[in-house]
């Protein structure tokens, strides 16, 4: 039992997820709009959403830096990433 603002309740344990997700500038507002609007049920605990500046980004196995690492190139719209077939 637990006590919030003067009311009893019940404590259930929520499973958490963290996404850890990186866009250009121009992508930042939308994207963090899309999940709040996405994960938002209006309960205490719904979650919060960070916007933080990275400095650089470095794909290891090709050595690409900045946006060709996270795989855009300025102007380009993101979309869904498809595996090739093969």
């Amino acid at each position: 039992m637990g006590r919030y603002r003067g009311a009893t309740f019940v404590r259930q344990w929520i499973p958490r997820v963290r996404l850890e997700i990186v866009v250009d500038d121009a992508h930042a507002g939308p994207t963090a709009w899309a999940i709040t609007d996405a994960a938002k049920v209006g309960d205490v605990g719904d979650g919060l959403v960070f916007i933080i500046p990275v400095d650089d980004a470095v794909r290891v196995r090709t050595g690409e830096r900045g946006l060709a690492a996270i795989g855009e190139s300025p102007g380009e719209t993101p979309g869904p990433r498809r595996a090739a077939a093969g």
